[in-house]
């Protein structure tokens, strides 16, 4: 007795809630074709900003091109968690926008980028503000009034508080 040919299994994975997996089955065992469907659950939010962060990977992932439905749910999960760490989306989409010319796997490429990205940049610090000296006009404009060589008075910047004249 010879050994039986296995015949490949077709894998229909859909979102739940979606009547894709519900429509290819059927056709697919209809021709003759083993197939079974896969049905990906929701995310689910575990805080209230973790929401809105998998609607924005949600928007940048949708338009990724060649991806399956279970890589376009991890890379959308990946995205949001960058997203969590602090990195900007369109840090993200640039990485995500780089050519992808001879990948062989779309979702390696870019699962790849995305964990190569590493720790957000620390965000940049406005130096601290000088507190207001109480001698110059106000604490929103820091000038003073000086006279000049002719004995007008001229309003110039607080030496001790503003912080343009610490700059100048």
């Amino acid at each position: 007795m010879g050994a039986m040919a296995s015949r490949p299994v077709h894998v229909v994975a859909a979102e739940a809630g979606s009547e894709r997996a519900a429509e290819l089955v059927p056709a697919l065992r209809a021709a003759g074709h083993p197939a079974r469907a896969h049905v990906l659950a929701p995310p689910v939010a575990s805080e209230a900003g973790e929401e809105e962060r998998l609607r924005q990977a949600k928007t940048i992932t949708d338009k990724v091109r060649d991806l399956t439905v279970v890589d376009r749910r991890r890379l959308t999960t990946l995205v949001s968690e960058q997203l969590a760490s602090g990195w900007h989306l369109d840090a993200i989409r640039a990485e995500l926008d780089k050519p992808l010319a001879g990948a062989s796997s779309v979702y390696a490429v870019l699962h790849a980028r995305i964990r190569a990205m590493g720790q957000p940049p620390a965000p940049r610090l406005k130096p601290a503000a000088v507190p207001w000296c109480g001698q110059c006009d106000s604490d929103a404009n820091r000038w003073i009034e000086k006279p000049d060589e002719e004995g007008n008075n001229r309003w110039a910047r607080c030496p001790t508080c503003n912080p343009h004249a610490k700059a100048a």
